[in-house]
C-alpha cells in the first residue's frame, strides 16, 4: 500500500489561497490548522505577497495572494 505524503500547513494554505481568498475561520475549519497566523506569516517570509484585510462587520481576518502575472 503506498504512503501519501502530507503536505505541510504552509503548503496546504498556499494551494487554496491559489484558487481563493481565505479567512481565519475557514482556515481553522476548512483545513484544520488551528493557528493559521504563522503560516502565513512564513509564506510572506518565503516571498509570497499576501495581504490581510479585516472585515467590518466580523473583525476577522482574510488572506489574499497576490499572483504576479509575467507578460511574454
Amino acid at each position: 500500500m503506498a504512503t501519501q505524503k502530507r503536505k505541510s500547513h504552509k503548503n496546504r494554505i498556499l494551494d487554496e489561497l491559489k484558487n481563493r481568498s481565505l479567512s481565519t475561520s475557514e482556515i481553522i475549519f476548512e483545513l484544520k490548522i488551528m493557528n493559521p497566523a504563522p503560516r502565513i506569516n512564513d509564506l510572506r517570509n518565503d516571498g509570497h505577497d499576501i495581504t490581510t484585510t479585516l472585515s467590518a462587520t466580523s473583525k476577522e481576518a482574510r488572506y489574499v495572494l497576490k499572483v504576479s502575472v509575467e507578460s511574454a
